[in-house]
């Protein structure tokens, strides 16, 4: 092969190796359909200029201007080119403003919906703690009356264990001293027993504590003479503590 066809060889393969990046750029920056575009020009077309233009989805040619068209045209091509761009421009914009609203809206309506879900969330907490402490509330009242109810059984058992333990009522007949006392109570109720006038003022106070008014809490006295009788000593008779034959008792809860 001659030093010629060497060279042009050369050359062949340096164009080739030229159009082949200049595709590949085209094809990288603009895309395809730029790059087959321009792989279909012929040399007799050349030299070419291509206006490239943003369309909605990318490039694309707008138009190809080749090299013996005037500077009129040129500037006429270029004007339109222009014009597209600014419409597609303006479409952009307000493609993304309205896809900005949307969002926007979205994002109101996702929070507005988490602001409900949190809402029922604290109702519902709300309703749950309320139900518990409701329960919490008629459990304790229910454990309250039975604690009432054991301590009323209680109470009355106690209080039958002491009539229980008394003597029976000696009868008029029974040939004994007796003194017939007249009990009259906080309550405003009235009760009468007989009793030895030998008894224990001790007696009298277990029979005045089982109808409901223990020592502790409560006092006894007569008011002809105006006397406290709880005061006196327990282990006295009936007699000496002068309340034979008859004596009403009035019975008085300490203050």
């Amino acid at each position: 092969m001659s030093t010629y066809q060497n060279v042009r060889a050369k050359t062949f393969f340096h164009c080739c190796l030229f159009l082949f990046r200049l595709l590949s750029m085209i094809s990288e920056y603009f895309g395809g359909v730029v790059s087959e575009t321009v792989d279909k020009f012929e040399p007799d077309q050349l030299p070419v200029l291509m206006i490239i233009v943003k369309a909605r989805s990318g490039l694309e040619v707008f138009s190809v201007l080749q090299g013996h068209i005037s500077a009129d045209e040129l500037m006429g091509n270029l004007l339109t080119a222009v014009d597209s761009f600014q419409h597609v421009k303006e479409y952009d914009m307000r493609e993304e403003a309205e896809r900005w609203e949307r969002q926007r809206m979205k994002d109101e309506q996702d929070a507005a919906y988490q602001a409900s879900l949190a809402a029922d969330k604290l109702k519902a907490e709300q309703k749950a703690l309320e139900r518990k402490e409701e329960q919490e509330r008629l459990l304790e009242k229910e454990r309250k009356a039975q604690k009432e109810l054991q301590d009323k059984a209680k109470h009355e058992a106690y209080l039958k264990e002491l009539r229980d333990g008394l003597p029976e009522e000696p009868s008029t007949q029974c040939g004994s001293r007796l003194a017939t006392l007249r009990v009259r109570l906080p309550s405003g109720g009235t009760t009468m027993r007989r009793f030895l006038a030998t008894d224990s003022l001790h007696m009298l106070f277990v029979f005045i504590e089982s109808l409901g008014c223990p020592q502790a809490q409560y006092r006894v006295r007569v008011n002809f003479p105006r006397k406290e009788i709880s005061a006196l000593d327990s282990t006295m008779t009936l007699e000496e503590a002068g309340l034979c034959p008859q004596e009403t008792l009035f019975v008085e809860e300490i203050m």
